[in-house]
C-alpha cells in the first residue's frame, strides 16, 4: 500500500512538471533559436533561454520573456509566426536587420508597450496582426517591403499609442476617420506610402506635434484646413502631394516650427497671420504650388524660406504690392475657395491676362447652380426650423420666426447669447416671439465678446452707427449694431421695436438673420450674424485721386470699371449692344440709373431713405414683372404681391412701425424724387 502511495505521488509530480514545461516560452524561444541566421553568439539549446544574451529578460520566474532587444545586429531568418505567445511580452526590439517573411502578428499581447520592427525585409501585414494591444505606446514597422495593404483600424484599441512610424510601409487607400481615438499620440508619420483622399477632420482633436504625410505616391487630395485646429502641431510635412485651396490660418500653432507644403496645388495668397505672427517658425517651404497675390515676406527675417517654381505670384519672386484690380479679383475668387483652374491660367498683375473671364464665369456659374440646387432640395426641411407664433396686433394670422437662431443658438444648442439683458425691455410689446423666445442679450457679454467696443473691432460706420464684430467663445461669429444713442421716451422705443418687429418676421436668403438685441440705458443694439466677405460699401466704393464717391460695378470680369454715368447721353455706350432696348425700356434705364447715383453718393445722410427708393422700384417692378415666378415662400416673401401692396399690407400689419410711416399713399404709385437730391446726372459728385 505504501508503495503505490509513492507511485500516485510520482506520477503526480513529473505530471506537474510537465504542465510547467509546456506552460512557460522555452518553445518559442528554440524555434527563435532554430529561425536566425546566423544564431547569436552565446544563444544554445542546452542553456536556459533567459540566460543567451543580456538583452533577453525574463519575469522573476525565469519562465516568461518580457523583453527581447536584438536591434542593430545583421540578424536574417523568418520569425516564428506564434510570437504572440509571449504573454509578458512588453518590448520587442528587432529593427535593423535583415528579417523576412511575414510579420508575426502581435495580437493580444496586452502587456506589450514598445514594438520596432523597422527597416527590415518583412513582406506582409497579417489581418488584425494589432488588435488587443490595449497598452500599446510606441509602435514602428517602417521600411519594410510589405505587399499592399490598409491602415489597421484596430489599433483604435491603443488608445495610450504616443508614437507610430508607418513611413514606406505600402498602405493603400484612405486614412480612416478614427484619430480621435488617440488622445496621447504626439508622432504620426505616415510619409512614402500610396494614401490617396482627404485629411480625417478627427486629426483636429489629436494632440499630434509631428505629423509626417510627405511624399504619398498618388497623393492625398483635398484642403489642408484641419491642420489649423491641431494647436500642439510642432513640425508639418505635407509635401509632394495634391492638397489645393488656400493655406489656413495658424496662429494657434504657436510652437510651430518647420512647415513644409512644397509641390502641392495650393493656391490664394499666402496668410498674413502666417509671415507676422508665428514667433517658433524656423522653416517655410511653399515652392511649386499655385499660391497667389504677392510674394510673401516674413516679419521675422531668420525664417528659413522657399516659394521658388510653380507658383503664380503676381510680381513673381520680387516683393511688392499686386495692382488693386488683381487683388479686387482675388478677393472675388477667395469667395469660391481660390478656384484651381484659375490660379493655373493666370499669371503677372494684369487682372485681364489669360483665359481668365470665362474660367471665373464658369465657377461662378457652377456655384450658383448647386446653391439652387441645393435650396430646392433644402427648403422643405428649413420649414422645420421655424415655428408659428401668435400675431400680436390682432391675434389672427402667423408670421415665421426662427426660433433655432433667436432663441437656443444654432443647432438648438443654447447659446450665450440667451444672458439677461441689462436694460428694461419689458415694453417692446411689437417683438412677441412667444413665451420661449428670449432673444435679450447681455450688454456685459457684447462688451466681452467685442473686447469693449473695441476699435480694432469696427466692421463698418453709418448714419445708424457702428457695426463691431465679435465671436462667441463656441466660435460663432456676430456682428454688433450699435447705434447711435436715442433720447428716452416712447418715440425712440417704438422705432426700435418697429425694426426688430420687422427684422425677426422677414427671412430671406439674401437678408442676413437676427440673433438678438439689447437695451442697455439709451443705448439700443441689435446683434446679427456675421458675413466675413466685407460690407457692401467696400465692393461699391473705390477710392481714387480724381473722383470719389462713385459707384463701381465690376462687370464681366473684364477688368473694365464701370460708373454711374454722369448724363444720359452717356448711358447708352454702357448697354450691351444685344438687348436692343427700345424707348420705353430706355426711360425705365434711365430711372434706375439716377436712382443708383442717389443711392451710392459718399455720405450717408445724402442717401434716400427706402420709401424713396419704394416709390421709383414699385412701378416699374409692375411694369417689367416676369412671367416665371422663383418661389420664395420658405424665406416669407411673397413675390406675388407688388412692393407698393406689401407696403401698405406692412404699415397697417406693424401699427407701431416708423419706418414707412412717412411715406404718404400718394407716393406709392409714382416715383418723386427728394428735395435733398435735387440735380440731374450733371452733377460732379456722380448722381
Amino acid at each position: 500500500m505504501l508503495q503505490f502511495s509513492f507511485f500516485l505521488i510520482s506520477i503526480i509530480t513529473a505530471t506537474t512538471v510537465v504542465v510547467a514545461d509546456n506552460d512557460d516560452d522555452s518553445a518559442f524561444m528554440l524555434n527563435l533559436l532554430n529561425s536566425l541566421k546566423p544564431p547569436p553568439s552565446g544563444w544554445s539549446s542546452d542553456t536556459q533561454f533567459c540566460k543567451w544574451d543580456d538583452k533577453i529578460k525574463c519575469d522573476s520566474s525565469n519562465r516568461h520573456v518580457t523583453s527581447i532587444d536584438l536591434s542593430s545586429r545583421n540578424l536574417a531568418g523568418t520569425l516564428p509566426s506564434n510570437l504572440n505567445s509571449l504573454t509578458q511580452l512588453t518590448i520587442l526590439n528587432l529593427q535593423n536587420n535583415n528579417f523576412s517573411g511575414p510579420l508575426p502578428s502581435l495580437a493580444n499581447l496586452s502587456s506589450l508597450t514598445i514594438a520596432y520592427l523597422g527597416n527590415n525585409q518583412f513582406n506582409a501585414v497579417p489581418p488584425a496582426a494589432f488588435s488587443g494591444l490595449t497598452s500599446l505606446q510606441n509602435l514602428s514597422i517602417s521600411k519594410n517591403d510589405f505587399q499592399p495593404w490598409t491602415f489597421p483600424s484596430e489599433l483604435t484599441q491603443s488608445s495610450n499609442l504616443n508614437y507610430l512610424d508607418f513611413d514606406f510601409a505600402n498602405i493603400n487607400g484612405t486614412l480612416p476617420d478614427i484619430f480621435n481615438n488617440f488622445t496621447s499620440l504626439t508622432e504620426l508619420h505616415l510619409a512614402y506610402n500610396n494614401l490617396i483622399g482627404e485629411l480625417p477632420n478627427s486629426l483636429a482633436t489629436s494632440s499630434i506635434q509631428k505629423l509626417w504625410l510627405n511624399n504619398n505616391k498618388f497623393g492625398l487630395t483635398g484642403s489642408i484646413a484641419v491642420i489649423a485646429n491641431m494647436t500642439q502641431l510642432t513640425q508639418v510635412w505635407l509635401h509632394v502631394n495634391q492638397f489645393t485651396g488656400p493655406i489656413p490660418d495658424l496662429t494657434q500653432c504657436t510652437n510651430l516650427y518647420e512647415l513644409l507644403l512644397r509641390d502641392n496645388h495650393l493656391t490664394g495668397l499666402v496668410p498674413v497671420s502666417l509671415l507676422n505672427n508665428m514667433p517658433s517658425l524656423q522653416t517655410v517651404s511653399l515652392r511649386n504650388n499655385d499660391l497667389q497675390g504677392p510674394f510673401p515676406v516674413f516679419k521675422n527675417k531668420n525664417v528659413k524660406f522657399e516659394a521658388d517654381g510653380r507658383n503664380h505670384f503676381c510680381l513673381g519672386n520680387k516683393t511688392g504690392p499686386c495692382n488693386d484690380m488683381v487683388m479686387v479679383m482675388l478677393q472675388i475668387a477667395g469667395g469660391f475657395g481660390y478656384p484651381l483652374k484659375l490660379a493655373q491660367s493666370w499669371t503677372g498683375n494684369d487682372p485681364c491676362q489669360g483665359s481668365i473671364a470665362g474660367i471665373v464665369i464658369i465657377v461662378v456659374l457652377f456655384v450658383v447652380a448647386v446653391l439652387f440646387v441645393s435650396w430646392k432640395c433644402c427648403s422643405r426641411k428649413r420649414l422645420r426650423k421655424f415655428a408659428r407664433v401668435s400675431n400680436p396686433e390682432n391675434g389672427k394670422g402667423n408670421v415665421k420666426l426662427d426660433l433655432a437662431r433667436v432663441s437656443n443658438g444654432y443647432g438648438g444648442v443654447p447659446s450665450e447669447l440667451q444672458s439677461q439683458s441689462s436694460g428694461d425691455y419689458s415694453q417692446l410689446h411689437g417683438f412677441d416671439g412667444g413665451s420661449d423666445v428670449n432673444p435679450t442679450i447681455s450688454i456685459d457679454i457684447l462688451r466681452q465678446v467685442t473686447n469693449d467696443f473695441s476699435d480694432d473691432n469696427i466692421l463698418g460706420r453709418g448714419g445708424f452707427g457702428i457695426v463691431y464684430k465679435g465671436e462667441l467663445p463656441d466660435g460663432t461669429k456676430i456682428a454688433v449694431k450699435r447705434m447711435i444713442s436715442v433720447a428716452s421716451g416712447s418715440k425712440g422705443l417704438n422705432e426700435f421695436e418697429a425694426e426688430i418687429s420687422v427684422l425677426t418676421k422677414v427671412r430671406h436668403r439674401h437678408l442676413v438673420a437676427l440673433m438678438g438685441y439689447c437695451i442697455n440705458g439709451n443705448e439700443r443694439l441689435l446683434v446679427y450674424e456675421h458675413m466675413p466677405q466685407g460690407t457692401l460699401t467696400q465692393h461699391l466704393y473705390r477710392k481714387s485721386d480724381n473722383q470719389s464717391g462713385c459707384l463701381r460695378v465690376w462687370g464681366s470680369f473684364d477688368g473694365t470699371d464701370h460708373r454711374v454715368l454722369i448724363n444720359k447721353e452717356d448711358i447708352p455706350k454702357a448697354i450691351d449692344q444685344t438687348l436692343d432696348p427700345d424707348e420705353e425700356t430706355m426711360l425705365s434705364i434711365y430711372e434706375v440709373a439716377e436712382l443708383a447715383g442717389h443711392c451710392t453718393v459718399r455720405e450717408p445722410y445724402q442717401r434716400p431713405d427706402m420709401g424713396h427708393a419704394v416709390n421709383v422700384l414699385g412701378p416699374l417692378v409692375q411694369l417689367w414683372k416676369p412671367t416665371t415666378q422663383i418661389d420664395e415662400g420658405s424665406y416669407g416673401v411673397d413675390n406675388q404681391t407688388s412692393l407698393a401692396e406689401a407696403l401698405r399690407r406692412w404699415q397697417a400689419h406693424e401699427g407701431t412701425s416708423m419706418i414707412f410711416s412717412d411715406i404718404s399713399s400718394s407716393q406709392t404709385q409714382t416715383s418723386s424724387k427728394s428735395p435733398l437730391f435735387a440735380g440731374n446726372f450733371d452733377s460732379p459728385d456722380c448722381r
